[in-house]
Parts: C-alpha cells; sequence; structure tokens
C-alpha cells in the first residue's frame, strides 16, 4: 500500500478514514527514525488494510507533530475509527512493540512461496536497541557538530573508545542527556550502523533512562563502543 506522507493537518484528516492507521513522527537528524525507516516501509506492504503515514516534524508535518504533543522521535500513533488509540502510542524505534500494535489493530497479509511471513511465529525482529532522541535537540547540533557545549555552563570530558580501536575526548556540560551521548556516537559513522554503549567496570551497557549525564555520573568516564552484529 505504501506510506503516506503527512503534508498539513487538512492533508492528513482527509486521508486518515475510519480504518486502522499508524503515523511515524519522525526528523531528518534522528539517526533511530532513519534506522527504522525501511521496515516501517516494508510493514505498510504487510498490513494492507493498515494506512501508514510519516509525519515530518520539522518540515510540512510540523503543525500535526505539535497538535499531537510530540515530544520525542520517533514516536509512533494509532488510529481506528477516526480516534487516537492513546494506549498504544509509544516512542522509540522498537520494531518489535510496532509490529506487536499492528498485529492487534490490523491484519497481516499472508503470502506463499520461499520466506518467513511478518507476524508470523517464526518471524524475529531485528535488535530494537531503540532510543529515542528528544525533539527539542535542533539538526544543527547533529549535522555538522552533533553536540553544543555551553562555555558558561560547567562541563566534563568523557573518553570514547570505538569498535576500531580509535579513541577520542568529547565535552559535555553536566545537563546533557543520555540521549547527547548516543548522539554524539551515532554522527560519527552517519547513523549506518547498529551499536550498543558500555561504561564502568566492569562494563554495564548503557541505557537512554532520560536522566542528565551528571545525575548518572557519567562526566569524566570512559565509554567503549561496540558494534552490534
Amino acid at each position: 500500500m505504501g506510506v503516506i506522507n503527512i503534508d498539513s493537518p487538512e492533508h492528513f484528516l482527509r486521508n486518515l478514514g475510519t480504518g486502522p492507521a499508524v503515523v511515524d513522527f519522525w526528523a531528518e537528524f534522528c539517526g533511530p527514525c532513519r534506522r527504522i525507516a525501511p521496515e516501517y516501509e516494508a510493514l505498510s506492504n504487510a498490513y494492507p488494510n493498515i494506512k501508514f503515514f510519516k509525519c515530518d516534524t520539522r518540515g510540512n508535518g510540523s503543525e500535526v507533530a505539535d497538535s499531537h504533543g510530540v515530544r520525542a522521535l520517533p514516536t509512533f500513533v494509532f488510529y481506528k475509527g477516526g480516534q487516537e488509540l492513546k494506549e498504544h502510542r509509544f516512542e522509540g524505534a522498537d520494531m518489535t512493540k510496532l509490529e506487536g500494535v499492528l498485529s492487534k489493530i490490523g491484519t497481516v497479509e499472508t503470502f506463499t512461496g520461499e520466506g518467513n511471513r511478518l507476524g508470523g511465529e517464526e518471524w524475529e525482529a531485528p535488535p530494537p536497541e531503540a532510543f529515542h532522541v528528544p525533539l527539542n535537540v535542533a539538526s544543527e547540533q547533529v549535522f555538522p557538530n552533533p553536540i553544543e557545549v555551553d562555555p558558561t555552563k560547567p562541563k566534563s570530558k568523557i573518553q570514547f573508545r570505538f569498535h576500531d580501536g580509535s579513541k577520542n575526548v568529547q565535552e559535555f556540560n553536566h545537563g546533557h542527556h543520555i540521549c547527547d551521548i548516543f548522539l554524539y556516537v551515532g554522527h560519527r559513522d552517519g547513523f549506518s550502523s547498529n551499536f550498543i554503549l558500555k561504561t564502568g567496570f566492569p562494563p554495564k551497557k548503557l541505557e537512554d533512562t532520560g536522566e542528565t549525564l551528571e545525575e548518572v555520573k557519567l562526566l569524566g568516564s570512559q565509554i567503549v563502543h561496540q558494534l552490534i552484529k
């Protein structure tokens, strides 16, 4: 069926209809948004009775994003009967969760031939490593410089050890958040690979809890970057 790009609130309402629908609120600077985009497109073909929309929060879809109270990217919002299914809304590039909601509100299209069908028991979702990007992170912070340090506020250095053996040191303000760490690392390779970050001894996987670097005591630490194969 394909994905419909939202041009305006009027365009969205005109195309929404009364059947099941899903809206992917995204932005070009959002690495997780870009990674999940091909899989989202594939799901639109697997669920022909569900309308799939994409809403660029930095472009023509900004009004629609504001009216939905979108605060993080990506955000997935679901509709049925022209009404939002608020209990299913979620943030983060989590394919497992997305597939789970779609299977509840729509019907997957089966096909014959080799391979597994989406929604079937044999289909295994890729590791989500789902972290989200706060919507108030300006695109200028990501391209070309992912981190803006305010020299008037407290700051500290964090050392990064990347999977290829290289090292780098980056300054962060104490008020930067964990997601800024992921943005900094993801920007290094253009968000082209999935990765995890570890810190501490023994090394512990770093999760995006929405806290500041000061709150989780990451200031002055070393962070290890590992690719997910």
